[in-house]
């Protein structure tokens, strides 16, 4: 056999150093088909060949070569590489055109490898070696003379049963080569694809793949279609578990068409279009963990590995588009123990993706960009060293994300902008007390939102948007209270998040806040809060580290407005409070105290559950407060209060007790307890008041413990308050009170008050006017056995109080005092009325019937103690030395008004009866005529002092009972005063009579059948 001489293979160009591995298989194929086809010295010259490259050792089993046909057969072939790693070809034959290699080109028509064993290499430069060699298979210097290069063609290339070992460093994996299949492979037509099929069986499950690959284009490529099955990915750990990735298991199952291309760095260019999934996945990186039942994915992705001298834990550059879902999906932070799970989750990624990229700012950097809309059904966030738990049964999201993760650090920080969506949310933030927060919609809408997880797993953030949610439960049982709201509304919120050195979560949110349909109710039911609308616009900040309790470390800043307020002791009567709008503006709360600048409410009102209700009944037009303080102690600071419009209603029970709110007992035990009252403290409280105003008041007080019940009416009250203050026991703070008593009375108070709340101290002038006295029947009938039909009382107090003792002295002046023998009792027996209380008056009384009395009083504000016996006494001695009966003159006629009566033989002049229609209290123009005599009547008889009463009749009650089934006799009397009031109010309003020259007296019922409902005018003549 003829030798054919081998002419020297030229210096390969240096970009075939460039090539990457993926095409390993077809360079060490080429390579060992240039060497095979040679004459009979094949051997010598493979082993020479081989040994230029670096090989330690080269075996040849056995050799046969046919010229004629260019066939040659391997078998048992084994090199050694410079690197130790070897080559190994159980079988092997080639067929090939010897006339084409004189033309430097080899011509293959057919090539075949079985039971091969080939190492593949990666070293920590990023270069690669296959079977020891790396892959510049020559000098890259520029040879001595210039020569044409090589040119390949081959078909018919087929591979089965082999064996390629990949070596990556720490990882090494083996995979079986079932099936290779390549056609029209080419140098001299580079960009002619090739044909190539794969069925590879890893350690971790089959892999299947063909199409087609441009191995010698100036930028190599394939495309390929891809079908796996079932793939473990744990034994790819080695492989796959490097840089930040730590470890992984699932089993993924592949289909689509993948593009793969070599750039100039020798870094990988690759693409995905098709479907992906895995099941039992397990994701574990420096940073988080992963887990999830099923993960599957549609779409395509674009991906770039890094090349030559990139860091060993660099991250590939991608672009991910397409749809994914996820089963029993669980994410957990490592480093935050922060988690997030689903029962299921979807992600739209269709339109822009997912990219990720190295930083060009940033050496090492790598930027992750994404828009995605989402959906997690029965997701649950938990973060537990803040205790923030968050779970909707339906979570949507949709925005953008930008993530930046530093190089060699488990940081990252984030940016995001767009709108989550969730249904039926409940959750909880127990660093603040509160152990539940529902909600049945939730919506957060997100600008430019930064997140910062630093190194040591410490979150922090900062967000700007609004927030919506509805139908709002919450649950504090650490602050005593649960509330609930319809609707909570914000917008332009900037919230602010941070964890402390301690684990605990610092949250600050500033802007405005709308709530409507709120309430409210204490943990133990002793109170419920409702109210429509709370607007709040400031900051609102939790700081775990400012106060050992939940609410220690709450602080607020800012201005709220509420409106429709209701609250509600609960009791066996409720007691309900009203407010039509409340304010405060300037709100500054801290753990150390608070500050109000301006409060404001209007249209107040407390009353109880019923009409009948004894509760008190309390009502304010409007009330402002301004610079108001409170420190953490219990001190108050106030320097202004305006109340306008104060009216009450304040009642006495049959048992002789003021009837207030009660609540159940706290342990449940049925009984109930007043509204409780702070604790004595060792040292008392500051309180500081700089001025308070009280105008245009009404008050009411029924006593029920007294027969017949007692009432009283003021009006007109107002009062003040200035320069009160605690803190400065030796000053004096002004006081003045000014109030209407009954219809015509008045009370006016004025002096000082030392601002000791323990002993009271003040200097007071006491007067009063035009006071009636049988409105007090009910206190004064059991001291004197008598009923006072007729008198009024005018006075003055002055009233010294020194460490709460009374040294006071009353001037007391009563005019026109009637009285009679006190009424039967319920058994029939009459009271005992004593010596005859009338001679004792007529001693005392002047010829105007007017008694003027001087009464001490001593004692303690809780023990007053009166003596009457000098008073009286004076008074007796006095009178007996005045004449006590006058004679009446008539200096004129007194018209059909009035009638000369000679009852007992004296004349007297007497007024006509004003008739009224039963059941009213109406008057008529005829009535008014009436009035108006008597009135010209009084005008000429300026020192005249009529008296004015009336009955109640059997006819008032069967007219009031058509109108009103349960009216009794305590209806017909109030009708028969309101009568009264009628005519006094005519005299004094339209025809400007005095108030203090008109009597009048308490209406009795009178059973007579024929009685007339009337009023009459007495004369004192």
């Amino acid at each position: 056999m003829t030798d054919i001489p081998v002419p020297k293979p030229p210096a390969r160009r240096p970009k075939w150093a460039r090539r990457s591995g993926f095409l390993a298989l077809f360079i060490l194929i080429l390579s060992g088909a240039i060497y095979f086809a040679l004459p009979p010295v094949a051997t010598w010259q493979i082993e020479s060949q081989l040994g230029k490259l670096g090989a330690k050792s080269v075996q040849v089993g056995g050799l046969s070569i046919n010229p004629a046909t260019g066939q040659i057969e391997l078998e048992n072939f084994k090199s050694v590489g410079p690197d130790g790693e070897d080559i190994l070809v159980g079988k092997a034959r080639l067929r090939i055109s010897l006339a084409d290699i004189a033309l430097r080109q080899i011509t293959i028509s057919e090539l075949s490898v079985s039971d091969a064993d080939i190492d593949i290499r990666r070293d920590a430069k990023g270069l690669w070696s296959v079977g020891g060699f790396p892959m510049a298979f020559a000098a890259t210097e520029t040879p001595a003379e210039p020569s044409a290069p090589w040119q390949l063609k081959a078909d018919n290339i087929a591979i089965d049963n082999s064996q390629i070992t990949l070596n990556l460093g720490p990882a090494l994996q083996k995979a079986i080569v079932e099936k290779l299949r390549i056609d029209r492979l080419s140098t001299l037509d580079p960009a002619k694809p090739a044909s190539v099929s794969l069925s590879v069986m890893t350690s971790g499950g089959q892999v299947k793949f063909d199409g087609t690959a441009l191995p010698f284009a100036e930028q190599p490529s394939a495309e390929l279609s891809l079908n796996v099955a079932a793939l473990n990915l744990a034994a790819f750990k080695d492989l796959i578990a490097t840089g930040r990735i730590k470890d992984i298991s699932g089993v993924a199952a592949i289909q689509g068409k993948a593009l793969a291309g070599i750039g100039n760095d020798s870094g990988i260019a690759l693409s995905f279009d098709g479907k992906a999934s895995l099941a039992t996945t397990r994701v574990r990186t420096t940073l988080f963990e992963v887990n999830a039942k099923d993960l599957a994915w549609d779409g395509n992705a674009r991906a770039g590995l890094p090349g030559t001298g990139a860091a060993i834990d660099a991250l590939p550059t991608m672009d991910i588009k397409g749809t994914a879902s996820a089963s029993d999906f669980a994410f957990l932070n490592r480093i935050s123990k922060v988690s997030l799970s689903a029962t299921s989750a979807s992600f739209d990624l269709t339109k822009s993706g997912v990219t990720l990229q190295q930083d060009p700012k940033n050496a090492g950097s790598t930027k992750i960009r994404s828009e995605v809309a989402a959906r997690l059904t029965n997701a649950k966030f938990d973060q537990p060293e803040s205790g923030l738990t968050v779970a909707p049964e339906q979570l949507d999201l949709t925005g953008q994300i930008e993530l930046t993760l530093p190089p060699q650090t488990a940081a990252f920080s984030a940016k995001l902008s767009g709108v989550i969506d969730a249904k039926a949310l409940s959750g909880a933030l127990k660093p603040a007390g509160i152990d539940r927060l529902d909600a049945r919609t939730f919506r957060v809408t997100y600008k430019d939102a930064l997140i910062n997880l630093a190194a040591n797993g410490r979150i922090s953030g900062e967000v700007t948007g609004s927030l919506g949610l509805t139908g709002v439960a919450l649950e504090a049982p650490k602050l005593g209270v649960s509330a609930a709201a319809v609707s909570v509304d914000s917008t332009a919120n900037r919230i602010s998040f941070g964890q402390t050195e301690a684990g605990g979560m610092k949250l600050s949110l500033a802007g405005g806040l709308t709530a409507t349909g709120v309430s409210s109710q204490s943990t133990d039911k002793r109170w419920s809060i409702a109210q429509k609308t709370a607007v709040w616009t400031g900051t609102i900040a939790i700081d775990p580290t400012a106060g050992n309790s939940p609410a220690g470390g709450l602080s607020l800043s800012g201005d709220i407005e509420l409106s429709n307020f209701q609250a509600i002791l609960a009791a066996d009567d409720p007691f309900r409070l009203d407010l039509k709008t409340a304010s405060a503006a300037g709100i500054a709360i801290t753990p150390s105290g608070s500050s109000v600048k301006k409060a404001s409410i209007s249209g107040l009102s407390t009353s109880g559950s019923t009409d009948t209700s004894t509760l008190p009944r309390i009502g304010l037009k409007s009330l402002l407060v301004t610079d108001i303080k409170a420190d953490k102690d219990g001190g108050l600071d106030i320097e202004s209060l305006r109340a306008l419009g104060l009216s009450g209603r304040l009642v006495r029970d049959a048992e002789g007790q003021i009837a207030l709110p009660t609540m159940p007992d706290a342990k449940n035990t049925g009984t109930k307890s007043p509204v409780p009252s702070p604790a004595p403290a060792d040292k008392a409280d500051t309180i500081r008041i700089g001025s308070a105003v009280l105008s245009d008041g009404k008050l009411e007080f029924v006593d029920s413990s007294v027969t017949p019940p007692f009432l009283i009416e003021t009006s007109r009250f107002q009062a003040s308050l200035r320069d009160f203050d605690t803190a400065k026991p030796e000053t004096n703070a002004s006081l003045d009170v000014l109030l209407g008593l009954g219809q015509f009375g008045r009370v006016q108070i004025d002096g000082s008050v030392k601002p000791d709340l323990e002993k009271t101290t003040a200097d007071l002038g006491v007067g009063f006017k035009n006071i009636e006295l049988f409105k007090f029947n009910a206190y004064i009938r059991p001291a004197i056995k008598h009923t006072i039909r007729q008198g009024r009382a005018d006075g003055d107090i002055a009233l010294k109080l020194t460490d709460s003792k009374i040294d006071a002295k009353t001037l007391l002046t009563i005019s026109r005092l009637k009285v009679t023998p006190a009424p039967t009792r319920k058994d029939g027996r009459i009271v005992e009325s004593g010596p005859p209380i009338e001679t004792a008056l007529g001693l005392i009384q002047d010829s105007k019937g007017i008694i003027k009395l001087s009464i001490p009083i001593t004692g303690s504000l809780e023990d007053p103690k009166f003596n009457l016996n000098d008073a009286i006494g004076q008074a007796i001695g006095g009178a007996m030395q005045k004449t006590l009966l006058t004679a009446v003159k008539i200096a004129f006629p007194l018209g059909a008004v009035v009638a000369i009566v000679d009852s007992v033989g004296a004349p007297k002049i007497s007024i006509k009866p004003i008739e009224f229609t039963a059941g009213s209290s109406a008057l008529s123009p005829a009535l008014k005529g009436r009035i108006a005599e008597i009135a010209a009547y009084l005008k000429k008889k300026p020192k005249e002092a009529p008296s004015m009463c009336g009955p109640a009749t059997e006819s008032d009650l069967a007219a009031l009972k058509k109108i009103t089934p349960k009216a009794n006799r305590e209806t017909a009397i109030a009708l028969a005063t309101a009568r009264i009031a009628a005519v006094r109010d005519e005299l004094v309003s339209a025809h400007s009579i005095p108030a203090a020259r008109v009597f009048v007296c308490a209406p009795e019922f009178v059973e007579a059948a024929g009685a007339v409902p009337s009023v009459t005018v007495d004369l004192k003549n």
